[in-house]
């Protein structure tokens, strides 16, 4: 981008993967069969959440509401890894690409726990990390 000006999200690594995520997410829906089309269309929605959420969690101000849209966006990222999981166990689509919308996922995944983490309060994460 050449561009100067910059949204907060443009500089996450978490917005990146899950661009990427959402990229792979549409390249397996469309891969499913027509008859499956609620999963495939479950995808598109998930995959498509993803960076938009962490786009608006990312421009929020308060730790709070960045931290709950970081949540809202790890769930997504949650239900497009399964989708791809399901699409795999169930030979809908190549497991190769399956397999990698489901790492894209478990990645933007644990990115996004590291931002909630960090927006949220102290006795958040230390039930997150087992310590409580």
């Amino acid at each position: 981008m050449t561009d100067d000006h910059q949204f907060p999200h443009e500089s996450l690594e978490a917005y990146r993967v899950a661009l990427r995520l959402s990229a792979k997410a549409c390249e397996l829906a469309d891969a499913i069969p027509r008859g499956r089309r609620k999963l495939a269309d479950q995808l598109l929605r998930a995959g498509t959440s993803t960076p938009l959420l962490v786009a608006e969690g990312a421009n929020r101000v308060s730790r709070p509401d960045k931290a709950h849209k970081y949540t809202e966006a790890r769930s997504e990222a949650a239900e497009c890894g399964a989708g791809a999981d399901v699409a795999r166990t169930q030979k809908l689509a190549h497991h190769e690409l399956a397999v990698e919308v489901l790492s894209l996922a478990r990645r933007a995944g644990s990115l996004l726990t590291g931002l909630i983490a960090k927006n949220s309060d102290e006795e958040w994460a230390r039930r997150y990390r087992g310590e409580l």
